[in-house]
């Protein structure tokens, strides 16, 4: 599942952190998904802009374990660059990777 959210948090790229941004990492930690985002920016930065990914991809654990996220660096003419997901057997995604991808959200979020 992904879209266009415009959320910002540390956990999905860029460095800085909204309201909105924070409510969907505890959302994601009362749940079963988890983020594909790697940290990488989704949209095109300008010179006075800071880098974000309001872009954020979720998988439910099997998927996650054999899916791979990269952000391609052609923006198509539009100020958000492509994600590539591509979902294979052969993938190595470790399972250990869940369980790291839901215990880093803690100390971002405000208890």
């Amino acid at each position: 599942m992904g879209g266009d959210v415009n959320t910002r948090h540390q956990l999905l790229g860029g460095n800085k952190i909204n309201t909105a941004g924070t409510n969907l990492i505890k959302s994601l930690l009362s749940s079963s998904y988890l983020y594909l985002n790697d940290g990488t920016s989704t949209r095109i930065t300008l010179y006075n802009q800071v880098a974000n990914a309001p872009d954020v991809t979720l998988a439910t654990p099997t998927l996650y374990l054999h899916a791979n996220w990269e952000v391609y660096y052609n923006a198509l003419g539009s100020d958000h660059y492509p994600i590539i997901i591509t979902v294979a057997p052969g993938n190595s995604r470790k399972s250990s990777q869940i369980a790291d991808s839901t215990d880093v959200c803690s100390p971002y979020v405000p208890q």
